[in-house]
C-alpha cells in the first residue's frame, strides 16, 4: 500500500504568510510603544539618580555641582543649561558615585534653540532652556536655578522623552530663571501647528510633534 503524505498547498502557505503579516503589522506599533515607554522609564529613573547624586553633593559642600574650568565653567544661574555630563567629575570626586547614567538609546539628543534665533531672542533672559551656542549633541541637561532670587535654591535636570505618559514638559515652552512660579504639564494634546502662547499653566499643553516632549525633574 502506498502511502501518500499531504503537504501544504502554494495557497495556503500564501494565506499563512498573509495572517502573519496582518498581525505582524498590528502588533508592531503596540511593541514599539512598549518599547518606548520602557526607555523613558529609564530616564526617569535616571533623572531620579542623578539628582539623588546632586543633593549629596550639596549636603557634603553646601552648594549644587557647577564646573570649574572648561566652557559651561562661565554660564550663568538660571539661564543656561549645560550637559550632565560636564559635572561627572566633580560628582564622583564628592559623592560615590560610579558613572553618569546616560540616555538609553545613545542618539536621543536634545537640541536648543539659540539666542542669536531672531524668533527666540527676546525669550532670552527668561528661556531656561537656550544657550548662546546651539548645541545638539547632549542627553540629560542640568541648570541651577533661583528660588524667590535666592542662588542654590532649586535645581532641574531634563531629559528629551518619547511618550506623553512619561513627559511632564515640553521643549516649546520657556522658563523664568526663578522657578518660584514652575508648573509642569498635567496632560497634552497633539495640535498640527504650535501655538506660541502657549505655557505650562498647571493644565493640558499643546505641542505639534513628539520631539518637543520632556521629562523635567526639578528639585
Amino acid at each position: 500500500m502506498k502511502n501518500f503524505k499531504k503537504g501544504f498547498t502554494l495557497v495556503e502557505m500564501l494565506i499563512v504568510v498573509v495572517i502573519i503579516g496582518i498581525l505582524s503589522a498590528a502588533l508592531l506599533p503596540r511593541l514599539q510603544g512598549a518599547q518606548s515607554a520602557a526607555r523613558d522609564s529609564a530616564r526617569k529613573s535616571d533623572l531620579s539618580q542623578l539628582g539623588s547624586a546632586i543633593l549629596s553633593y550639596y549636603n557634603n559642600r553646601g552648594e549644587y555641582p557647577w564646573p570649574t574650568t572648561g566652557e559651561y565653567s562661565t554660564k550663568t544661574w538660571g539661564t543656561t543649561m549645560i550637559p550632565a555630563d560636564s559635572i561627572r567629575e566633580i560628582l564622583m570626586e564628592v559623592v560615590e558615585l560610579s558613572s553618569l547614567p546616560t540616555d538609553p538609546n545613545r542618539s536621543n539628543y536634545i537640541a536648543f534653540k539659540s539666542s542669536e534665533d531672531e524668533a527666540w531672542a527676546k525669550y532670552a533672559t527668561t528661556w531656561a532652556f537656550n544657550d548662546n551656542d546651539n548645541i545638539t549633541d547632549w542627553q540629560y541637561w542640568y541648570a541651577r536655578m533661583k528660588k524667590n532670587t535666592i542662588k542654590n535654591g532649586w535645581y532641574l535636570l531634563i531629559a528629551r522623552t518619547e511618550t506623553e505618559w512619561w513627559s511632564n514638559f515640553l521643549s516649546t515652552i520657556w522658563v523664568d530663571p526663578d522657578l518660584k512660579n514652575f508648573k509642569t504639564c498635567n496632560g497634552f494634546k497633539i495640535v498640527k501647528v504650535w501655538e506660541e502662547s502657549t505655557e505650562a499653566t498647571g493644565s493640558i499643553c499643546n505641542y505639534s510633534n513628539k520631539g518637543q516632549l520632556r521629562y523635567v525633574y526639578v528639585f
